[in-house]
């Protein structure tokens, strides 16, 4: 997920290549999309999820009419998770023992992480919550942003950084 997050907020704006006047009324109620850099939005009626190099890391809900979109995220993976965080908390990532084929909420993951600091000491465990605390938020988050679809192109305009996606 931080790979979905960090790319909807670093991404270098990029130009699309159909023009901008063909749009749709909404993002496909199906399908999926991919960048230049392999990262996979897939949208299914209201649900949708991104995936980065075969691995899923994020799903959430949107909504989508006359080219805005609102985009909250409901869910990481817990591949995603362990691949992204297990370098950044050596001293107790072996502890928080996710499931690797698991979604996991914002809840269920600060669970997971009080239950793997339980056994660290208490200033340690206390600091690395709140810095974890701050990650999650940064993570579960909200967007809005514009979108276009011209052909089996998608424009999608995240955060102020547009990325273009070819239809799967």
């Amino acid at each position: 997920m931080l790979v979905m997050v960090t790319a909807m907020k670093t991404a270098k704006e990029t130009t699309a290549t159909a023009a901008t006047t063909s749009t749709m009324s909404s993002v496909p109620s199906s399908g999926g999309w991919v960048n230049e850099w392999g990262f996979e939005y897939r949208f299914n009626d209201g649900n949708w999820e991104t995936w980065f190099e075969d691995i899923p890391t994020g799903k959430g809900i949107y909504t989508a009419s006359g080219g805005t979109i609102a985009m909250a995220v409901t869910h990481l993976h817990g591949s995603e998770v362990n691949r992204e965080w297990a370098d950044l908390y050596p001293e107790w990532w072996s502890n928080l023992k996710l499931d690797v084929n698991k979604w996991y909420s914002k809840v269920e993951l600060r669970s997971a992480i009080v239950s793997a600091l339980s056994s660290m000491p208490a200033d340690y465990a206390k600091a690395a919550l709140a810095e974890a605390d701050a990650i999650l938020n940064d993570e579960f988050v909200s967007l809005t942003g514009t979108y276009f679809v011209c052909e089996d192109v998608l424009s999608l305009t995240l955060d102020g950084f547009t990325q273009v996606f070819a239809k799967l």
